[in-house]
C-alpha cells in the first residue's frame, strides 16, 4: 500500500494551491494529488471568456503549470483516477480502481460537479453541460457550425454563455425556471436590468418555465416546454449550478451542503481538511457556517489549508468576490451574497442606467452584496465587510444611490 504524508484529492487551483503551499513549507514530506481529471492545472476562468472561446489567444494560455512542474516540485500526480471511499480511523482513502493510499494528512479539494436535470433527452449529442475543459472544447466546436442554440440556466454560466455564442452570431433563447433572470441571488429590479440588455442583445428569454424534453429532428433539436412551446436549434448548454460530489464522504464525516469545518478548515475527523467549491466553512468575518464557488476562495482556502496541514495554524479570513462583463454591462458577487432569513436586503438602483447595487445585512453590519455596472463599489464593499462595520444607523443611505459608500469607511 502506498503511503503519503500530505495525500490531497482534487487537482484544481485549491488542491493545487495547497501542494504548492505544502512543498513550500516541507521540502521532504511526500505529496500527493489525486485528480479525476487527465490535465494538469488550468484556468476555469478563461475557458468560459471571450479570449479564449473566441480564440483571440492561444488555447494554450489556460494552462497554470507546467507538465514539468509536479516532477520538479516532487509532487506525484495521479490523474484520471477518483477517490471513492474514506476511513479516517484507518487514514486510507481508496481509488475507483481499486489502489490504496493511507495519508498522514488529508486535503479534500473536490469542487463541484455541474448540475444535471433528469430531461428525457438530456444525454443526446449536441446537449453540453459546462464544467471542465472538455465541455469547453465540446462546446466551441459545436458553435462553429450553429446557427441556434438554447441556454438552459438564467444565472453566471447562462448568462456567460449566452454573451459568447451571441458574439459568434447564434440565435441564442434563454430558458430559465424562475420568474425573473438571476432569481433569487438577484432582486427583481436587478434581474430587469440583466433582462433588458440580454434582449437589447439578441436573446429571446423564457423566464418561468421548465423543459419538458428534448427532441432530435429532421434539422437539428427541438427543446419542448412545459407549456407546449417549441424551441428550434441545433446545440442545448445546461448551467443551472452545481452540486457537490460528497456522497462517498458521508460515512466519514460530517456534511451536509458541503464539507463542514471550522475556521481552520478542519473537518470533523482528525488530520482531515477541506478546500474550495466543496468546503462549507466557519466565516469568522461574517459570523456564519457558509459555502462559497469562487476562484479565488478556492485558491485562497488551498492556501490556508496547506500553511494548517504543515502545522502554521491559520484560520482562513478573506473576503472574495466574482465578476463577470457581457452584453455591456459588469456583474459582481461581493463576499457571501446569498438570501437567508436572517438578513435583511437593501437594493439601491437606477435603472435608466442599469446600475444597481444589493446589500445583504446580517446584525446590522454588511455580511455580502452584489453590483451591476458598479465595479469601484466592489473594492469599498470588500472593506466594510472585512472590517465589520456597523452601519445599522445607516440603512436608509445604503439604499440611496447618491451617497458615497465610501462614507461609511
Amino acid at each position: 500500500m502506498k503511503e503519503i504524508k500530505y495525500l490531497i484529492i482534487g487537482g484544481g487551483i485549491a488542491g493545487t494551491t495547497a501542494a504548492d503551499t505544502i512543498r513550500k513549507n516541507d521540502a521532504d514530506g511526500s505529496v500527493a494529488i489525486v485528480s479525476d481529471e487527465l490535465h494538469r492545472l488550468y484556468s476555469r476562468i478563461m475557458i468560459s471568456k471571450p479570449s479564449v472561446f473566441l480564440e483571440k489567444v492561444p488555447f494554450e494560455q489556460i494552462w497554470l503549470k507546467e507538465e514539468g512542474w509536479y516532477k520538479e516540485n516532487n509532487i506525484e500526480f495521479l490523474s484520471g483516477k477518483k477517490a471513492v471511499s474514506l476511513d479516517t480511523k484507518e487514514k486510507i482513502v481508496r481509488l475507483d480502481d481499486e489502489e490504496e493510499i493511507k495519508y498522514e494528512k488529508l486535503l479534500l479539494a473536490i469542487g463541484a460537479c455541474a448540475r444535471r436535470l433528469p430531461v428525457p433527452g438530456v444525454e443526446k449529442k449536441g446537449i453540453f453541460h459546462v464544467r471542465i475543459l472538455e465541455d469547453a472544447k465540446d462546446i466551441m466546436e459545436a458553435s462553429k457550425s450553429a446557427k441556434k442554440a438554447v441556454v438552459v440556466g438564467g444565472s453566471f454560466i447562462g448568462f456567460e454563455m449566452a454573451d459568447l455564442l451571441r458574439q459568434k452570431d447564434i440565435d441564442v433563447s434563454m430558458v430559465f425556471n424562475t420568474e425573473n433572470c438571476w432569481e433569487p441571488a438577484l432582486d427583481k429590479a436587478s434581474s430587469k436590468i440583466v433582462e433588458g440588455v440580454l434582449e437589447k442583445g439578441g436573446v429571446k428569454i423564457y423566464g418561468g418555465q421548465e423543459i419538458k424534453e428534448i427532441l432530435d429532428g429532421d434539422k437539428g433539436k427541438k427543446v419542448v416546454l412545459k407549456d407546449g412551446t417549441e424551441l428550434k436549434c441545433d446545440m442545448v448548454v445546461f448551467g443551472v449550478g452545481v452540486s457537490c460530489p460528497h456522497d462517498w464522504l458521508k460515512k466519514a464525516l460530517d456534511v451536509k451542503r458541503g464539507i463542514l469545518t471550522n475556521e481552520y478548515l478542519e473537518a470533523s475527523a482528525s488530520d482531515v481538511w477541506a478546500a474550495g467549491d466543496s468546503c462549507e466553512f466557519k466565516d469568522t468575518i461574517i459570523d456564519d457556517v457558509i459555502i462559497l464557488g469562487t476562484w479565488i476562495n478556492a485558491q485562497e482556502q488551498g492556501r490556508t489549508a496547506g500553511l494548517n496541514m504543515v502545522g502554521q495554524k491559520q484560520a482562513y479570513k478573506n473576503v472574495t468576490f466574482y465578476t463577470t462583463r457581457g452584453f455591456d454591462i459588469a456583474v459582481a458577487f461581493v463576499g457571501d451574497a446569498s438570501q437567508a432569513d436572517d438578513r435583511e436586503r437593501v437594493v439601491r438602483v437606477d435603472a435608466e442606467k442599469k446600475i444597481s447595487v444589493q446589500f445583504f445585512v446580517k446584525n446590522g453590519r454588511i455580511v455580502g452584496a452584489t453590483t451591476i455596472n458598479r465595479v469601484p463599489d466592489v473594492q469599498v464593499i470588500t472593506k466594510l465587510i472585512e472590517k465589520q462595520i456597523d452601519i445599522s444607523d445607516k440603512m436608509e443611505e445604503l439604499a440611496d444611490p447618491s451617497f458615497e459608500l465610501k462614507k461609511l469607511l
